[in-house]
């Protein structure tokens, strides 16, 4: 029974059946009260706008080469109401044309909508809560919108590959990595990647490679020198889980508040994710890096071989019950790990940048790649590529390069 009412509520989340759009209820403020003060202050703030950059606030968004950078600071409802105003266009259109949101608040839907998301909003942390309902006071739309739009994205599976090596296999000895987020031709529709700068209250400061609305984490680094990704694994059996944690939040759980490879483990094996994961983590501080393959309660570490490490959307280490032999990550898979054993020794940032562009990341028909990254967390670089409007290959456009603890000090 507990398996068929969750397909219900996957199909349902995934299929909208109206392409009209209506208008979003407002936000009402008297509803929380407990950000009464703060907003006040905040609506009385106006949006400056200066050789190419916004600010607003203690938040400023900005172009580095193609690539927007937005940096928000403050409490958990100061930073999404900073997001929700810098990027309020581009957030309305997600909305209304990717998400589609109000077609799930409609008819005998909205009552499914609201269990659904009243239901995973008890799994969320409240500060992750406080920032949506930041983001839906700027925008003037209703809290619950903005919280099921979230949710619907974090069921959008998508492929992606990672490279990691350190040791011997890299030039200087520490680690290097890429990851490739991809989706398939039939179903992906164009969205933005940016950079957002996240200094809260509480917690590490870092970065999120994400796009506009998003608040939890695709790729991630903190100042702390550690750094998240992962791969979705969609062959298990029961793979979606209505009492887990949404993945992206899972990773800034986990990049916003550990500082070390143990509480990372204790993290893991204290909180269940919504899909099952591979999750990549690496530690520039201890030059330790980790694959943690992630089924509901159940986990195991994957460590480097020789040096290096990749992941697709398979797990080697962890034996559960597939619904599908998945025949194609594994053929990605076996030919990442053929591509950096011819590259060992050599592995630095431009030989990823070189294997990025090559035949088996970028020409592959049924891969289209939203974004690339490289991340040296040693020294808190990392290099962005991301797809453009004309040109939807993030491999074919040029990778930009930030270092996290130079974005920290602007």
């Amino acid at each position: 029974m507990k398996k068929i009412s969750i397909l219900v509520v996957i199909t349902f989340l995934l299929v909208s059946t109206s392409p009209a759009f209506g208008k979003m209820p407002s936000f009402k403020a008297e509803n929380y009260p407990e950000f009464g003060d703060v907003l006040k202050r905040l609506k009385a703030i106006e949006v400056v706008e200066s050789n190419g950059k916004k600010t607003f606030d203690k938040a400023s968004l900005e172009k580095r080469d193609y690539i927007r950078v937005l940096r928000l600071k403050g409490s958990p409802f100061e930073m999404g109401y900073q997001h929700g105003i810098l990027l309020r266009k581009e957030i309305t259109k997600i909305l209304k044309k990717r998400t589609k949101i109000e077609s799930y608040f409609r008819g005998r839907k909205k009552k499914r909508t609201l269990k659904y998301i009243r239901q995973v909003e008890s799994l969320i942390p409240s500060e992750y809560l406080a920032e949506i309902k930041g983001m839906a006071a700027a925008l003037n739309i209703d809290y619950d919108y903005i919280l099921a739009s979230r949710l619907i994205w974090e069921l959008r599976k998508t492929g992606c590959t990672v490279v990691a090596a350190s040791g011997a296999a890299t030039v200087d000895g520490n680690i290097i990595y890429l990851r490739s987020m991809e989706n398939r031709p039939k179903t992906h529709t164009y969205l933005e990647i940016i950079v957002i700068i996240y200094e809260p209250d509480k917690g590490n400061s870092f970065v999120s490679i994400n796009g506009p609305v998003g608040i939890g984490v695709y790729s991630g680094m903190n100042e702390k020198h550690m750094t998240v990704d992962d791969n979705h694994v969609r062959s298990v059996k029961g793979d979606f889980r209505v009492d887990g944690i949404p993945l992206t939040l899972f990773r800034r759980m986990i990049i916003q508040n550990s500082n070390s490879m143990e509480e990372v483990q204790k993290f893991i094996e204290s909180h269940i994710p919504s899909s099952s994961n591979n999750i990549t983590i690496t530690d520039g501080k201890t030059n330790e890096m980790r694959v943690y393959e992630v089924a509901g309660n159940k986990h195991r570490v994957r460590s480097p071989e020789n040096g290096i490490m990749c992941s697709t959307n398979h797990f080697i280490a962890l034996d559960v019950d597939l619904k599908y032999k998945p025949k194609e990550s594994q053929k990605r898979y076996d030919l990442a790990v053929d591509q950096m054993k011819k590259r060992h020794g050599k592995i630095d940032s431009q030989s990823l940048v070189k294997f990025s562009k090559s035949g088996f990341m970028s020409d592959r028909k049924r891969c289209v790649q939203q974004y690339i990254v490289i991340m040296a967390p040693k020294n808190l670089d990392f290099w962005l590529a991301a797809q453009k409007r004309n040109n939807k290959q993030a491999s074919k456009n040029n990778f930009v390069k930030f270092n996290l603890s130079e974005e920290l000090k602007r």
